[in-house]
């Protein structure tokens, strides 16, 4: 899967110290081949991709609220659906682009892992250097 996305791009510390103010996140709740699931973006990426357990989409819904507590979120499955077809299809339609939450590091680490090519391995050292 790491071949289909085009970016990873992280969230500002503004983004991350303030808990989402000023962002607009849209979510939505949809069946995929490995069970219903729970999808949230922004215009910048994919933010959150959750399975439900015991079909219990509240309890993720509360999750992404608590982790964005202060941006703009509201269902919007007609928007969702698309990033679910073009993750889950088997004819890849559009590059997928995410946005992320973690350190500096963590997003270098990250994008040194999409470079791993497809059917590789590397060990910890390599991706270290």
């Amino acid at each position: 899967m790491y071949d289909l996305f085009e970016s990873i791009e992280a969230i500002t510390s503004h983004e991350y110290k303030t808990k989402g103010t000023g962002m607009q996140i849209e979510y939505g709740i949809h069946p995929t081949m490995l069970g219903y699931c729970l999808i949230a973006a922004t215009p910048r990426g994919i933010c959150a991709l959750r399975f439900l357990e015991d079909n219990n989409a509240d309890a993720l819904i509360t999750e992404l609220q608590t982790e964005w507590q202060n941006a703009s979120i509201t269902q919007n499955q007609k928007n969702t659906q698309a990033f679910v077809q073009n993750l889950f299809s088997a004819a890849l339609k559009n590059n997928i682009k995410l946005l992320v939450k973690g350190t500096p590091f963590q997003l270098k680490v990250w994008e040194a892992l999409l470079k791993i090519p497809f059917g590789g391995v590397a060990s910890y050292q390599t991706i270290a250097k």
